[in-house]
C-alpha cells in the first residue's frame, strides 16, 4: 500500500539524526493510519464491496489524486487493509495470559497456551465478523495484486504465534524433513494444519451464524470441540516425542 513519494522516506531520514522522524514522515504515517481507519468503518458498515478509493477519499476531504500518493490501488488498500487486521489479531492470540501450572508436562503446557490462545482467536473473530470476513472469507480476485505482500508477511507473522506453540511441544530439532506450513518440520507441519483448520472451521460456523438453525450452545460446542482437538494434540505430540526419543537412542538409525 505505502508508496515512497519522490524518496523523500530514504533521502530524508539518512541526513537526520537516529530517532528523528521528519515532519513529513510523521504526516504521511498520520494520513496512511486514517485511510485505514476509514476503510475500516466502511468495512464494518456496509462489508467488503462499500470498501472503494473513492468512499475513502470523500469521507476524508480527499481527491482521488491525492488519494493515490498514499494509495497504490483498491488491491493494495485491502492487502494493507488484511495486514492490519492480522498485525492486531497477533497481538490478541500472543497477549500472556494466566501461567499454566508448573506441575504440567511440557505437552500439557503447550495444549494449555494453544486452547488460551484459540479462545482469544475465537471472541476477537465474534466480535469483528466483517474483519475475519475479509481475511478468512471468500476472495475476489480483483481483490489481490503479486506486488501486494503486506497480508501475507502480516499472515506469516500470525501463524508463527501458534507455529511456535506446536514447536515447543516436541524438540523440532530432531524432527527430519522440509520446513512446510509454518516453518514446521513434517509431521508436526502436518498436525499444526489439521488444529488450524478445525479452530478456523468452528469459529466461521459462529461467525457467519450458521449454528443458528441447531438447538445448541455454540460457546458449549466450541469448548467440546477444541478439548477434543487439544486430546488430539497431546496424543499426537506425545506420540512425536516418543519418536524422537527412540531415533536418539539408537544413533539415528
Amino acid at each position: 500500500m505505502l508508496t515512497d513519494v519522490n524518496d523523500v522516506n530514504s533521502r530524508e531520514q539518512s541526513s537526520l539524526d537516529p530517532g528523528y522522524t521528519p515532519r513529513r514522515e510523521r504526516v504521511r504515517a498520520a494520513t496512511e493510519a486514517e485511510i485505514l481507519d476509514v476503510a475500516r468503518q466502511l468495512l464494518v458498515e456496509g462489508g467488503a464491496s462499500s470498501v472503494t478509493l473513492r468512499e475513502v477519499g470523500r469521507r476524508m476531504g480527499m481527491t482521488a489524486s491525492a488519494l493515490y500518493r498514499y494509495v497504490d490501488g483498491h488491491a493494495a488498500l485491502l492487502d494493507a487493509l488484511n495486514a492490519s487486521f492480522f498485525d492486531e489479531l497477533t497481538e490478541v492470540v500472543a497477549s500472556p495470559r494466566a501461567a499454566p501450572s508448573a506441575a504440567l508436562s511440557n505437552t500439557e503446557r503447550t495444549v494449555h497456551d494453544l486452547m488460551n490462545a484459540s479462545t482469544a482467536f475465537r471472541h476477537w473473530s465474534l466480535s469483528h465478523p466483517q474483519e475475519f470476513g475479509l481475511m478468512f472469507g471468500p476472495r475476489d480476485p480483483s481483490w489481490t495484486h503479486p506486488d501486494c505482500l503486506l497480508e501475507a508477511e502480516a499472515g506469516e507473522r500470525f501463524s508463527t504465534v501458534f507455529a511456535g506453540m506446536f514447536a515447543r511441544g516436541v524438540d523440532v530439532s530432531k524432527i527430519q524433513g522440509r520446513d512446510l506450513f509454518g516453518g514446521l518440520p513434517h509431521p508436526l507441519d502436518e498436525l499444526f494444519a489439521r488444529s488450524w483448520l478445525r479452530l478456523l472451521g468452528v469459529v466461521s460456523v459462529e461467525v457467519y451464524r450458521h449454528h443458528e438453525y441447531m438447538a445448541v450452545d455454540s460457546e458449549h460446542v466450541f469448548e467440546l470441540e477444541m478439548r477434543d482437538c487439544g486430546t488430539m494434540i497431546a496424543r499426537e505430540l506425545e506420540l512425536m516425542a516418543g519418536s524422537v526419543t527412540a531415533v536418539a537412542a539408537s544413533g539415528g538409525h
